[in-house]
């Protein structure tokens, strides 16, 4: 698999690898050691499931908001290398008391902190990546390829080292330090951002109102766009929030949820460059979204059909449509439908509205819906959001095919 990835990615390496790969690489283990095991340091708190559930999105609730006002600022000074610098140390800041302070109001702040500097890496390192690599999104989906090889090097790592303990928040405080200074010196090492022009800055402080005559800053099309993504990652959310802790509850195998998350994560490598192919080649970014929502329902009706080992093992094979096909047209769909000098911003309101608005709705109700329903029927029921984002883009077919007039697709 490595050796694939390393061929394709050969032809720019010199130019590119050296740069951007390792800030690719590394943002990705920081997340392998966060993402999945959040509702199990809070768990290890000894918080339960609804109160996890509560918390969790009440993380997802500050990061819709944080990511727009540092986008902003991104945007506004153009220095993306910086930005991204500070909000990773605020992350290790915040992971410090998190970790160590199981008192609910203790939690509570640093969890917010947490999320506050955490969830704006995401849309300021895809502003960042293509801002530099140009429009070019089969480059694009090589960077984010080889960021998820850096989640599954670190899963395994996790996995097999033995130096992971999952009973223990001290254990996951010191691997999310060491991750976050990888990232920092990852990005130290790039070269400066170019400075932005005047006229740049100037166009960098517009916000959300308008003059009258002036065009929206977010389109319908984008708009229309966004509320597919957002059912689609609302369904997701059982995933995102629970399953961590279907595997070790319901399953209880809890010692292979790292081996569960690296299997998903290699699945959607081949995919995610499929889909970069895919996507040069023509073919409009909402149909590989819809062809995500469907996916999930696969996916989650496996984990309903098949609650063992085997079926969790073959749902996770479904994030191959589920998040390889998704990530690269939902990106390629912002880009191509958002003035550039404004990208951080379309990215932020993907993330933030896209992903973190479901996810927020998704785990605040999905703690209570486990407790009254077990975890079956929390991923039944979640099917249900995945089949409203087909709906929506059958309904809406004709404005969301349409080509994008500035970038044509």
């Amino acid at each position: 698999m490595a050796a694939i990835l390393v061929f394709s990615c050969a032809e720019s390496y010199t130019q590119l690898m050296s740069q951007l790969y390792l800030p690719a690489f590394f943002v990705h283990t920081l997340s392998a050691i966060l993402l999945p095991y959040l509702q199990i340091i809070l768990r290890n708190h000894g918080f339960s499931h609804g109160s996890t559930g509560m918390l969790l999105g009440l993380f997802e609730a500050v990061g819709i908001i944080s990511p727009f006002v540092i986008a902003q600022a991104a945007d506004r000074t153009g220095k993306y290398r910086r930005v991204l610098i500070l909000v990773t140390l605020g992350t290790l800041a915040a992971a410090v008391p998190f970790s160590l302070i199981g008192q609910m109001a203790a939690v509570t702040i640093s969890i917010s902190a947490l999320a506050w500097f955490f969830r704006p890496l995401w849309p300021i390192q895809d502003a960042m990546l293509m801002h530099r690599v140009g429009n070019d999104l089969w480059k694009y989906t090589k960077l984010r390829s080889f960021g998820t090889l850096g989640f599954i090097s670190f899963s395994l790592f996790f996995q097999f080292s033995g130096t992971l303990d999952v009973q223990d928040n001290r254990s996951f405080l010191l691997w999310i330090a060491i991750s976050c200074l990888l990232y920092i010196g990852s990005v130290a090492i790039l070269k400066p951002d170019v400075p932005l022009s005047a006229e740049e800055k100037l166009a960098g402080t517009r916000r959300f109102w308008r003059h009258k005559g002036e065009p929206p800053l977010f389109g319908k099309k984008l708009l229309l766009g966004i509320s597919v993504i957002a059912m689609n990652r609302l369904s997701m959310a059982s995933i995102t929030n629970f399953f961590s802790l279907y595997v070790t509850e319901d399953l209880g195998r809890g010692d292979l949820v790292s081996v569960l998350m690296a299997i998903s994560a290699t699945s959607e490598i081949l995919f995610m460059l499929l889909a970069g192919r895919m996507l040069r080649a023509g073919v409009r970014p909402i149909l590989l979204i819809g062809a995500s929502s469907f996916g999930l329902c696969l996916r989650l009706m496996t984990y309903v059909l098949v609650p063992t080992l085997g079926g969790a093992v073959v749902g996770q094979l479904f994030h191959s449509l589920v998040y390889g096909l998704f990530h690269p047209a939902a990106i390629m769909f912002v880009n191509n439908n958002v003035e550039v000098r404004h990208r951080s911003m379309g990215m932020a309101l993907y993330t933030s509205i896209g992903i973190g608005l479901p996810t927020v709705v998704g785990a605040a109700i999905g703690g209570y819906v486990i407790e009254g329903y077990g975890y079956g029927g929390l991923f039944a029921s979640y099917t249900l959001f995945a089949i409203t984002s087909l709906g929506m883009i059958v309904l809406f077919r004709r404005t969301l095919m349409k080509r994008a007039l500035a970038q044509g697709s």
